[in-house]
């Protein structure tokens, strides 16, 4: 079994950022202690097909390498495989809201205090889910207040030539709880890996120091949101993405 972090658990999606945490937590010696899968049919099929896929191909490339700030960093196996790898011991709940009262309840079971949170994007938690049973750390890619919301890392690299992480305590307001961390990133060496891989690299990099801290002292060091500051962005339009996609080609 890898080490674990005691007290500390995680809600998971099967989705490329989930497994680039985990990844990147294990080679940490960061992994939770327990944790909690979301899944559904469909995502289950899709896996299926992946792994069949990679089975029957006849690539011999790496596909490992597909960061080139992380050489090392590699995303084939699912979540569940990774937690059954690692010996970790996990929930599955059949759906992939994590307001869903099952999933409700499954967080209301746990007994750690820190929950790290990696659910589907896009989703706004709900009171319920939020306060039933641990807090919710959660790492956005963006340097709050600036940057609120969706797709803000294409605001960032537009605006500023940068990329920023920012990890905090969630609440029931869009990227407006305490934050506990940030840290900020030059641009991809590739800007292809934009969406799948860099993006939840940069914001596993903070995590690592959040949880790292945390393990050291048992608290991790918050400071308020200023609420009348920043702004919130909305789903990036196709043509500032492609727009941002040049600027990091330059």
């Amino acid at each position: 079994m890898s080490d674990v972090m005691s007290n500390v658990a995680m809600l998971a999606a099967p989705s490329n950022r989930s497994r680039i945490y985990l990844d990147v937590l294990e080679r940490n010696d960061l992994l939770p202690e327990t944790a909690i899968c979301l899944v559904d049919s469909m995502t289950e099929t899709a896996e299926q097909r992946r792994r069949q896929s990679e089975d029957a191909s006849d690539d011999d490339s790496n596909d490992d390498a597909v960061l080139p700030e992380d050489p090392d960093l590699e995303t084939n196996r699912s979540v569940r495989e990774r937690f059954d790898d690692a010996g970790v011991p996990y929930q599955t709940v059949e759906t992939l809201n994590p307001n869903d009262d099952a999933v409700v309840a499954a967080v209301g079971e746990l007994d750690q205090d820190l929950l790290v949170y990696s659910g589907p994007g896009g989703v706004i938690l709900d009171g319920d889910v939020l306060t039933v049973g641990p807090e919710f750390l959660h790492v956005h890619a963006g340097i709050l207040p600036d940057y609120r919301g969706s797709t803000t890392v294409y605001y960032s690299l537009l605006a500023d030539g940068q990329c920023g992480a920012t990890a905090f305590i969630m609440n029931e307001q869009i990227d407006q709880g305490p934050v506990v961390g940030q840290q900020v990133y030059p641009p991809p060496e590739n800007p292809e890996t934009l969406d799948l891989y860099y993006d939840p690299w940069i914001r596993s990099r903070l995590l690592v120091d959040v949880l790292s801290q945390y393990e050291e002292t048992g608290e991790l060091d918050r400071r308020p949101q200023r609420t009348d500051e920043g702004e919130t962005y909305f789903i990036v339009h196709p043509v500032l993405k492609h727009l941002t996609m040049l600027r990091v080609k330059e």
